[in-house]
């Protein structure tokens, strides 16, 4: 295989990270990526069913030397990475999965030597990983073992495009789709199929019953089919069940039945009963998750929510302080363990609106929207969320400071759609249309206002806002 290319660039054809174009049309913070798969990573030994966590370890690497806008680049980090994921490369029993771990491990090392210069390389080191990759990569020549080879590089690919965002959800699709034609045995990656078929379906559609569903619950099926003890599948299937008529009994019998003693479990668990309203139920559950070794930042958030939800529902004044304490108390120890975890933020100025504290939400929203500028998807949201709370606290009324924050709504959609239809994330939709909808109460009551409500017809069209 590397006899077609020169010596010095020969493994640049090898495909792995640097070369799967990851950093194109990301709008997405990559310090909050970069902060979940460490949680991930933290709590990964708790999986029941046995999956290596080299996908997570050599994306978590690749991070940390990317093109990102906002990355700090530190080879050091990324070889720590790397490091971690080549030793448990080596415990893996397939051959042709462990050398594609190793492969686009000693890839992504070479990519680092030549493209991030900390000093004077090493030339031993450099040749030293030529020598190692390519006796990998020669391994492969025959036709069986090279598509298996394959299977397993597509899959790797896969895990990190589901994790950037909906911009990446078609072609995660389709590597997985590729892997699993010549490998049909690996549960996890009929579930990471049926996973990121539900996201995309979900992502532009209201309906119970998006396009898709069926195959969804085909593939998380499969999962479980191939591996019985796949908990998480079975958590996965038994959400989207709720979903088709006449099943929700027994995707409440499925996860009745399931012994929630993992993080992941807990934390799909704790979901599930809160999507059917079940409160109690729902904190029971999440509370075990405190008892962990590494309980994660997403633990304490969902349980913000569960709180969040029963202060609204309850009419009983001292239940829904106590309430409200209790998601403040949440939300402050998500965002003790993760500083940047975005909805976290969002929540906590949203709630500091709610309860009246509009000087420090602002402030909060601010903060945000100025950490954001880099992150258009985040920034958005935080615009809307701060335009709307200055609403409110003007008596739901736009004034001239409600119109303004509403603009910049405006202004980020269209940055956003310069680099992706708007389609393909439906929440920026959701955000630039209710902008026009005040934006237009507000024109209607100026002198000029007939102008103004034409000039944003006439943007909005840009983004297939207009009725």
């Amino acid at each position: 295989m590397a006899g077609c290319h020169s010596i010095s660039d020969w493994w640049k054809k090898v495909p792995c990270h640097f070369n799967w174009k990851l950093d194109q049309d990301i709008m997405l913070d990559l310090k909050c990526i970069a902060n979940s798969l460490d949680s991930e990573l933290e709590t990964r030994n708790e999986i029941e069913w046995m999956e290596t966590a080299c996908d997570m370890l050599l994306f978590r690497g690749y991070l940390e030397v990317s093109n990102f806008e906002g990355v700090q680049s530190t080879s050091q980090k990324a070889e720590e990475f790397f490091a971690e994921a080549e030793r448990e490369a080596m415990r893996v029993t397939d051959d042709d999965e462990r050398q594609a771990h190793i492969i686009i491990v000693n890839a992504n090392r070479l990519w680092v030597l030549e493209t991030i210069h900390e000093g004077k390389q090493s030339e031993d080191r450099r040749l030293r990983l030529l020598q190692e990759l390519e006796q990998s990569w020669s391994r492969h020549r025959d036709e069986i073992s090279q598509k298996r080879l394959q299977a397993f590089i597509d899959a790797t690919a896969a895990f990190a495009l589901t994790r950037l965002g909906p911009n990446k959800y078609t072609e995660a699709k389709q590597r997985y789709q590729q892997a699993l034609e010549t490998i049909k045995t690996k549960s996890s990656w009929y579930q990471a199929l049926g996973s990121v078929i539900g996201r995309h379906a979900r992502l532009c559609s209201n309906s119970a019953l998006y396009d898709g569903i069926r195959d969804e619950i085909q593939f998380y099926e499969k999962a479980i089919e191939l591996e019985p003890t796949n908990k998480s599948a079975q958590c996965d299937l038994a959400k989207v069940l709720l979903r088709m008529p006449g099943r929700d009994d027994e995707a409440k019998d499925l996860m009745a039945n399931l012994d929630a003693n993992t993080f992941e479990l807990i934390l799909k668990k704790g979901r599930f009963y809160r999507g059917l309203l079940d409160y109690e139920r729902a904190i029971d559950v999440l509370r075990r998750g405190e008892e962990l070794q590494h309980p994660r930042s997403e633990l304490f958030f969902q349980l913000s929510i569960v709180y969040r939800y029963l202060a609204a529902e309850t009419k009983d004044w001292n239940d829904k302080n106590e309430y409200k304490r209790l998601e403040m108390k949440y939300i402050d120890k998500c965002l003790e363990l993760e500083p940047s975890h975005f909805q976290g933020k969002l929540n906590k100025a949203i709630a500091l609106g709610k309860a009246r504290r509009n000087e420090e939400a602002q402030a909060m929203f601010n903060g945000m929207i100025e950490e954001y500028k880099g992150s258009p998807y985040y920034l958005i949201e935080s615009q809307f969320r701060r335009a709307y709370s200055l609403f409110v606290v003007n008596g739901k009324q736009v004034n001239e400071n409600v119109a303004k924050a509403y603009e910049d709504v405006i202004e980020t959609a269209l940055e956003i759609t310069k680099n992706v239809a708007i389609s393909a994330y439906c929440k920026t939709a959701e955000f630039a249309r209710k902008a026009k909808e005040y934006l237009q109460q507000y024109y209607e009551t100026l002198e000029d206002g007939d102008i103004m409500a034409q000039n944003l017809r006439i943007r909005v069209a840009e983004i297939g806002l207009n009725d």
